[in-house]
């Protein structure tokens, strides 16, 4: 098993996941090739994060490629400071960062998943 829990797999996808900046669990629902929902308990800092999601979602129907989406949210930085992703040596930079991360994954459009998967399984 991976890093992260599937909680459905069809034509979509849900990922359950916990980052040190939030108590409760995350979940990134990805809609096909082209849309994204965020739903947690904690609300503290999705107040921009819903928002930000809804952009992607539209920059992707717009035709921009999903590498560039993915490539501008692992850019992102929270002023707070990185974190290290649960379970891995990876330094993520923000929330955001973590998504991209996650997109690249469901999408196999990155090789820093494979270093994750390789690591879980030998774990």
């Amino acid at each position: 098993m991976n890093t992260y829990g599937i909680v459905a797999m069809n034509k979509s996808a849900t990922y359950k996941f916990k980052v040190p900046t939030s108590e409760h669990s995350i979940y990134l629902t990805i809609v096909g090739n082209n849309s994204f929902f965020v739903n947690c308990k904690e609300m503290k800092s999705f107040e921009y994060v819903t928002p930000l999601m809804t952009a992607y979602s539209k920059l992707i129907n717009s035709g921009i490629p999903i590498k560039e989406v993915i490539q501008d949210m692992k850019e992102a930085f929270d002023p707070r400071g990185p974190y290290i992703m649960p379970g891995t040596n990876i330094k993520v930079n923000s929330i955001i960062h973590h998504f991209g991360l996650i997109l690249e994954k469901h999408y196999n459009v990155g090789l820093i998943m494979e270093e994750l998967d390789n690591e879980s399984d030998r774990g």
